[in-house]
């Protein structure tokens, strides 16, 4: 596989990246709106996270810089975006261990889409009429300028052909947990795409102990949003519940939770 591309933020560093516009739509999420650590949540040396949804690993790079010592455990099943998370693990110093995995309720196999020109939106439940609209909506939330808004909007339908379909393998959470002599969580992010449900439901009972904070995207179909919320107070967690200003009028959600104690 060729070495990947270099894309300097608007920070200065300079990370490997697959697209230049959805490199600086993490870097917005993650470096400046903070988007997966607000309502309390917190990262501190020598925490342990799980970041699953790692695509090209810009989260775990922005915890490396912060806190040096915290150790990340990163899931990204499509192989092309994964070595490229490697290459940001490698050249950012990021202490843990990428995983060419996706988790689920149980240890397996299934079929994952992967977009090539949108890798944030791949996923075993992907759909690309569903993915397309969805990511017009962030477009006419986020974009100012019509002509610009216009010209950007003509060229979703490209990002979403030619889809490519492969076997990944899939792991529960609590078998990853096992395998790894986890101790503890202390952030458990999730951000895979229609599949956060399936994510929680791989940590069995007596597991849940181990997980201090989570933070999870979630897609609201269904009423998933109220059903974990629900789970998730059930379990002794403080809930949240926030729609980002560039995710207004869809059902994509975030949902904060920490222990009480």
């Amino acid at each position: 596989m060729p070495d990947p591309s270099r894309f300097e933020l608007p920070n200065g560093m300079r990370v490997a990246d697959l697209d230049a516009a959805e490199t600086l739509g993490l870097y917005h999420e993650i470096f400046v709106n903070d988007s997966y650590l607000q309502h309390g949540l917190s990262v501190e040396s020598g925490d342990v996270v799980f970041d699953v949804g790692a695509n090209i690993g810009l989260f775990a790079v922005r915890l490396a810089s912060a806190w040096p010592g915290v150790s990340v455990q990163m899931f990204e099943p499509v192989p092309s975006t994964r070595a490229v998370l490697e290459t940001n693990v490698r050249e950012h110093h990021v202490s843990g261990k990428v995983f060419g995995c996706a988790l689920s309720e149980s240890d397996g196999e299934a079929e994952l889409t992967c977009y090539p020109r949108m890798s944030l939106m791949s996923g075993l439940h992907a759909d690309p009429r569903e993915d397309a609209s969805l990511l017009q909506s962030y477009l006419a939330n986020v974009v100012r300028d019509s002509k610009t808004l216009a010209e950007r909007s003509a060229r979703v339908p490209a990002r979403f052909q030619n889809p490519i379909h492969t076997r990944v393998a899939l792991r529960s959470l609590s078998s990853i947990v096992e395998q790894e002599s986890i101790a503890r969580i202390d952030l458990l992010k999730i951000d895979t795409e229609k599949s956060e449900h399936q994510v929680l439901a791989g940590l069995r009972e007596e597991h849940w102990h181990l997980v201090r904070q989570i933070v999870v995207e979630v897609h609201d179909q269904d009423g998933r949003l109220a059903q974990l919320s629900e789970g998730l107070r059930r379990r002794g967690f403080v809930v949240v519940a926030d729609q980002q200003s560039e995710w207004a009028g869809t059902a994509i959600w975030m949902l904060y939770a920490r222990r009480s104690q």
